[in-house]
């Protein structure tokens, strides 16, 4: 099936696109989903979307522009748009 990533801030300037396609298995989740975006990226998306045991760090994630509960992650469907915006602080 087809996923829509969408990114802002830090990763689209660290991807270089602000939205690319990703062919994927039908039981991709979202975890899978991030480790794809890692492997098609390198370690400067890496660091953002995955920590340490390359478990989804808890980002600000949209799916078809529902925000996404982490304690409940939903199914991805073909054709879904996933937006990832990167961690935002400041003073």
């Amino acid at each position: 099936m087809n996923i829509t990533v969408e990114y802002t801030a830090q990763l689209k300037a660290r991807t270089g696109c602000s939205d690319e396609t990703f062919e994927v298995d039908s039981s991709c989740d979202l975890p899978a989903l991030f480790s794809a975006i890692a492997g098609r990226h390198g370690d400067p998306v890496r660091e953002i979307v995955l920590d340490a045991q390359d478990t989804p760090v808890q980002v600000l994630c949209f799916v078809n522009d529902k925000q996404v509960d982490w304690g409940a992650p939903p199914q991805l469907a073909e054709g879904a748009k996933i937006t990832i915006m990167s961690p935002i602080s400041g003073g």
